[in-house]
């Protein structure tokens, strides 16, 4: 997943905390939640990660869409928990439903973070996921599952 922002390529401090959603893959009994984009991070209720330390990409200048492309080294999540229920539905296309769940995240209040809106170096982002809202941060904490919206 990346986020494409026409803002600075310089992260922001969070002025609070911020609710957002994330797409990963479903935990069980025997397998952890993992992110389906950020290389199979695994992830745990109620623990916050945190990039800090570990090398970020530097976010790259597009010509083609006049702004930034902000990728590997950042958390990804949705604005808007209807934005992540949109991309469930695109990557569960092969009613593997229930390999996937969309769950509530905390960004904490001075965390850095980028906002844009979800795209994709290789084309166009409305031609993924138009309006889509996006926040990439060097922190984040999963605090619960959302109950199923189909």
């Amino acid at each position: 997943m990346c986020l494409f922002t026409d803002l600075s390529k310089m992260p922001m401090p969070a002025p609070e905390d911020i609710i957002c959603y994330k797409v990963v893959k479903s935990d069980s009994w025997c397998h952890p939640m993992m992110s389906p984009y950020h290389m199979d991070f695994e992830w745990e209720y109620d623990k916050e990660y945190t990039t800090d330390g570990e090398k970020k990409s530097e976010p790259y200048y597009d010509q083609y869409h006049q702004g930034y492309f902000i990728a590997n080294g950042y958390f990804h999540t949705f604005k808007y928990e209807s934005d992540a229920w949109e991309l469930w539905d695109k990557i569960t296309w092969n009613g593997r439903k229930d390999l996937y769940q969309v769950v509530i995240c905390k960004i904490p209040k001075g965390a850095l973070i980028y906002e844009g809106h979800f795209g994709d170096p290789q084309q166009s982002h409305d031609d993924v996921m138009s309006g889509a809202y996006c926040y990439a941060s060097n922190k984040l904490t999963i605090t619960d599952v959302v109950q199923w919206y189909h």
